[in-house]
């Protein structure tokens, strides 16, 4: 009787198309996003990529085999997955698993050489490590493939489900001319921080870049929008998640990466900016100082030198912001910089060790930005970690949080393609849409991203004297496109427009009299009202851009 044991190491492969112990280059996987509606995914969902395989037919059967026909065994992937087996066998033959969660397509068959597709469920965020055996059997004997599929180390938390717009708008005056108007907008898709359903883009078109991110663009050699009017519209609904990280659950931190993929090589090598200065240096002076001492203080676990780096850089830079693109040598050089160059230095520490890593850019609706970073861990997947927000206390280390930020891009910058135009975005520390016009006149674009106001959304006047601390519900009815209040009273010494009563979300604008518009900005400043009462009509619009004070009643010195 034969007994042939094969111990499978995997690779949890959440966009690096990675394989163990194995030095075939194979593709970088897609995310499985569908363009218009996509569907919930656990953490750890992909695509599988099968490498060249040799026939079935072409093999000789006159022993009894069973072996992995793709080179990176998929069904092991905490997410779920199937993967194709070669077995031969010189006469009649039986193939079954031994467990449930692990399942085979088909289970016998004549003498011969076949491909049978395996299949595994997906790990729950209880679930441990777990173990199945396929045994392939013949009257003569048996062999069989041992299957490990690591436990989840991902717990999601719901946080909010949000209605979303996004456009991109054409600003021109009637005495200009368009012969031609090229339009782009980031495309959020569906990954483990975020699920986007009832997408709708219009007539827009979907691009994808060489680095497999994908866009929305617009061309037009006619039919151009009027002023005003966007040539981009996209609406959706996005679920947004905490995700947290069960380190306990990693008992193989050190699995081995294919260092051939391309995928793998992109993740660990220096980044260098279409305007020719490096943006990730893992070869940069300090970059290599600092990694050996700190890869020689953890003796070389992953996680432990990813915890490190992100310990050191939030500790050794300070904050501050800094216009345009900034290179690694300048970031250094003042050991200061924003989300996007922390987290610049943070990857290059972590690929100066061989760790795949990259940027996490986002937007948030309420007017800013950020960025953070992820690490790849072989066997389980990417995991996040917020250098910048660490530096004001809390632990962020594998875990991603807030319910107003959305996921645009994970790279550093991505090249489009539309209308003969190839523009360089910077997603790092740039906007999220951009332009081309053919023409004549004073022409601009305008890129927007908003929430689509709900019945559950509220709006509240804080006040009284300098500190905040007192905010008053204000009762908000629909009426048609705005949300409006009518006859506020006001009886402060100044106040603003504050959403959902959250520090993070204070809006309003100073005016110099009633009657005026008012900007809606995040923290935007106070409205001084000189200890003075005023009755007035609020007016909000469904976009949640622009806030009017339409009506002035009486106004007179607080107590008369």
């Amino acid at each position: 009787m034969q007994n042939k044991r094969i111990d499978i190491l995997l690779l949890c492969v959440l966009l690096l198309g990675l394989a163990v112990g194995c030095n075939v280059p194979e593709p970088e996987p897609v995310e499985p996003v569908t363009p218009q509606d996509s569907t919930q995914v656990e953490p750890g969902d992909t695509t599988a990529v099968t490498p060249p395989v040799v026939p079935a037919d072409t093999v000789p059967y006159d022993t009894l085999m069973l072996r992995w026909q793709t080179v990176d065994p998929l069904v092991a992937w905490p997410a779920g997955g199937e993967a194709k087996v070669l077995l031969t066998s010189p006469m009649v033959w039986t193939l079954a698993s031994d467990q449930d969660w692990l399942t085979v397509e088909r289970s016998s068959g004549a003498p011969g050489a076949f491909e049978v597709t395996v299949r595994s469920s997906a790990q729950t965020e209880a679930g441990q490590d777990r173990d199945a055996t396929l045994t392939l059997t013949t009257d003569s004997g048996f062999v069989q493939l041992e299957v490990r599929q690591h436990a989840n180390i991902f717990r999601r938390t719901y946080l909010k489900t949000r209605n979303v717009s996004q456009s991109y708008t054409w600003l021109y005056p009637s005495t200009a001319t368009l012969t031609k108007t090229v339009s782009f907008l980031t495309y959020p898709e569906t990954n483990e921080y975020q699920v986007i359903h009832d997408s709708d883009y219009g007539s827009a078109k979907v691009g994808t870049t060489k680095e497999g991110v994908r866009y929305l663009y617009d061309v037009r050699t006619s039919a151009f929008p009027a002023s005003g009017d966007p040539t981009i519209l996209h609406t959706f609904t996005i679920d947004l998640y905490l995700t947290e990280t069960d380190f306990d659950k990693i008992t193989e931190p050190d699995l081995p990466y294919d260092t051939e993929s391309e995928a793998y090589k992109r993740y660990t090598s220096k980044y260098t900016s279409p305007t020719g200065f490096q943006v990730v240096d893992p070869t940069h002076p300090w970059v290599v100082s600092t990694a050996d001492e700190l890869w020689l203080q953890c003796g070389g676990n992953r996680v432990e030198y990813a915890r490190l780096c992100y310990e050191k850089v939030s500790s050794a830079l300070t904050y501050g912001m800094y216009s345009g693109n900034n290179s690694i040598d300048e970031i250094l050089a003042r050991m200061s910089g924003d989300c996007g160059n922390q987290h610049a230095v943070w990857i290059s520490l972590m690929r100066a060790k061989g760790v795949p890593a990259r940027p996490i850019a986002m937007n948030s609706p309420e007017g800013f930005a950020h960025v953070r970073g992820e690490f790849y861990l072989a066997g389980y997947g990417w995991i996040p970690l917020d250098v910048t927000y660490h530096q004001n206390g809390p632990d962020y280390f594998g875990k991603f949080t807030d319910d107003n930020l959305i996921v645009m891009n994970r790279d550093f910058s991505i090249t489009l393609s539309a209308g003969g135009e190839q523009p360089y975005c910077t997603v790092l520390q740039g906007g999220f849409g951009y332009y081309w016009f053919w023409g004549s006149g004073e022409v601009s674009g305008r890129d927007e991203l908003g929430y689509k106001w709900d019945d559950e959304d509220t709006w509240s006047i804080s006040g009284t004297m300098n500190n905040w601390a007192l905010q008053n519900t204000i009762p908000m009815t629909h009426e048609g496109d705005w949300w409006v209040a009518r006859d506020v009273s006001i009886n402060s010494d100044k106040f603003k427009f504050v959403w959902n009563h959250s520090w993070a979300k204070n809006r309003g604008g100073l005016f110099a009299g009633f009657g005026k518009a008012v900007s809606v900005t995040q923290n935007g400043p106070d409205i001084e009202m000189s200890n003075w009462i005023c009755i007035c009509d609020i007016y909000l619009n469904d976009a949640g851009t622009i806030a009017y004070v339409v009506r002035a009643g009486t106004a007179h010195p607080a107590g008369d």
